[in-house]
């Protein structure tokens, strides 16, 4: 708002991620604090009005907590400021942080006191967006991106640019790519919203790069997931990935042990059986995965034994396994894993830090699948959702219900937390007694998120 929102980053593959923005609120110093003020809008605050743009994510948050008679809704959102508070149609602006810097106050001339507040209310992250036929030009895109804000890392800028790392993951021809986007394109990141977010206020605190002192576990919002959508009612065509499972009856899930924390194997001694046990929490993202497609049941999994990372890309190729865990999304494996030749989609990462050449841990999936790998990142998303929302197995029916993959299975997200919880739970029971949680595995959370962008390794 000229008062204010919240913003999100997309980072991981075939997520595209660009710069984070957000919904701050902007206005009179007096009624933004009415708004920051778990939204007051009674007593001394009952002159509030805010400019809101119409059909907008910031409407539909506002609209929860604030009566309409409070709103002045305007079906452009670039007159919010202009057309709106200078002219005193309203006190509080309600917009995505970068349309809400000082310069845009100040080219109206307005003179009067104004404060742009600090919390976010709303994840609006913007995105480049490919094709999903196209997963090379994809990782190309993201390539791109992830170089320019490394230079920034590295403190490189257009003069430096030949001393940038060059690359093979996508032939001779492109090896110098990262250079010509320094000496030609974006420059560096913070070049980029210099030039572009010129006194950006929140000084795109979201849009820097994460040292790995604060939290990055953090959500994108999942769209409209109801049936009143009735493109989404009538689901989604399954993939050969999700095809095959239901036709196989199991889920194959690709895990490396012994990992204490992660995945280790225990002997059964409950009864006669001479199977092993596993527990970690790469364990419960599959017991996950596999109550989420097999309505509840965990027992629906089969554990398959990869004795490396490049052993399990090769059982994905071979449709023996149908989601690596313990994977490290790194610039070689996203493009050209090496044992295979080709790349590989990885989700959200659920562990970052291990070691330098495993500084995070996701589940990966074929990449030419992408209707298996948004299950599966779906997965955990919410699994991370449930706790930014506090909602663990007894509140399970608080997740979200979702229509996008079949009726039969809009209870996914529910079934998922119904039966290993949220991801605090798992953190806690699997992982806390080997790596204390701090750094980047903690919540990036509102409602004033810190650096959000996450630089995969590989580039330099």
């Amino acid at each position: 708002m000229v008062g204010q929102s919240e913003v999100v980053q997309c980072a991981q593959k075939d997520t595209k991620y660009t710069t984070n923005v957000s919904s701050f609120s902007t206005g009179d110093p007096f009624y933004v604090n009415c708004v920051e003020d778990n939204f007051s809008h009674l007593g001394e605050c009952s002159g509030l009005m805010i400019c809101v743009g119409e059909q907008s994510t910031n409407y539909d948050i506002l609209s929860e907590y604030i009566p309409q008679r409070f709103f002045n809704v305007m079906d452009f959102m670039s007159g919010l400021i202009s057309d709106g508070f200078a002219n005193g149609h309203c006190n509080v602006v309600a917009q995505e942080s970068y349309g809400l810097a000082s310069k845009y106050v100040e080219r109206t001339n307005y003179t009067g006191d104004y404060v742009i507040g600090s919390k976010y209310y709303t994840k609006e992250p913007l995105s480049m967006v490919t094709r999903v036929e196209d997963p090379v030009f994809s990782d190309f895109v993201n390539a791109v991106l992830q170089a320019v804000m490394t230079a920034e890392k590295y403190g490189l800028t257009k003069a430096d640019a030949d001393t940038f790392p060059q690359t093979n993951v996508f032939g001779e021809e492109y090896r110098d790519m990262f250079r010509h986007a320094l000496r030609f394109g974006w420059r560096t990141w913070g070049e980029y919203m210099d030039r572009f977010f010129e006194n950006h206020d929140d000084e795109g605190e979201m849009d820097a790069y994460n040292d790995g002192t604060t939290g990055l576990l953090f959500t994108h919002p999942f769209g409209s997931l109801s049936e009143k959508d009735g493109r989404m009612s009538e689901g989604r065509n399954a993939g050969p990935t999700r095809r095959r499972i239901r036709e196989r009856g199991k889920l194959l899930c690709g895990i490396r042990v012994p990992r204490p924390g992660f995945a280790m194997e225990l002997q059964n001694t409950t009864n006669s059986s001479s199977f092993p046990l596993y527990e970690g929490i790469e364990i419960d993202l599959c017991r996950a995965i596999a109550a989420s497609f097999f309505y509840g049941d965990t027992s629906a999994v089969e554990y398959v034994i990869v004795h490396s990372p490049g052993e399990g890309f090769i059982k994905l190729v071979g449709n023996e396994i149908d989601v690596l865990a313990g994977a490290t999304w790194n610039l070689e494996n996203d493009v050209r894993e090496k044992s295979t030749g080709i790349g590989f989609s990885f989700t959200q990462p659920y562990f970052y830090g291990y070691s330098a050449e495993e500084d995070n841990f996701c589940l990966a999936t074929m990449q030419d699948d992408h209707d298996w790998y948004s299950f599966v990142a779906g997965i955990v998303e919410a699994i991370i959702y449930a706790e930014e929302n506090d909602i663990d197995a007894y509140d399970s029916y608080q997740m979200p219900e979702i229509a996008l993959f079949g009726d039969d299975l809009r209870r996914m997200f529910r079934d998922a937390i119904l039966e290993v919880g949220k991801y605090a739970e798992l953190y806690e029971r699997n992982i806390e007694p080997v790596f204390p949680r701090t750094g980047r595995n903690l919540l990036n959370r509102l409602p004033r998120p810190g650096p959000q962008h996450y630089l995969i390794p590989g580039i330099i």
